[in-house]
């Protein structure tokens, strides 16, 4: 089964975003409940999470590099 990979590890960066955004819904981090404008209103995090989605998605399909690879790619 070569040329997989683990998912988790190598976009472990992506996901960690992505579970932090659902952290922050889930303790009712949002403005409307919060009041603290730093939260951002609901709208805006559905927002940030529906790209962060697609852009994990597209980085799985070999579009784009995760930010692994450019980390990586940077460091030389």
């Amino acid at each position: 089964m070569s040329g997989q990979i683990d998912i988790r590890k190598h976009f472990s960066k992506e996901l960690c975003d992505i579970y932090n955004k659902l952290s922050q819904l889930e303790n009712k981090r949002i403005y409307e409940l919060s009041s603290n404008q730093a939260d951002g209103c609901l709208d805006h995090n559905i927002s940030q999470l529906r790209d962060m989605l697609s852009d994990l998605l597209m980085k799985i399909e070999g579009k784009r590099p995760s930010f692994e690879e450019q980390l990586s790619e940077y460091l030389g």
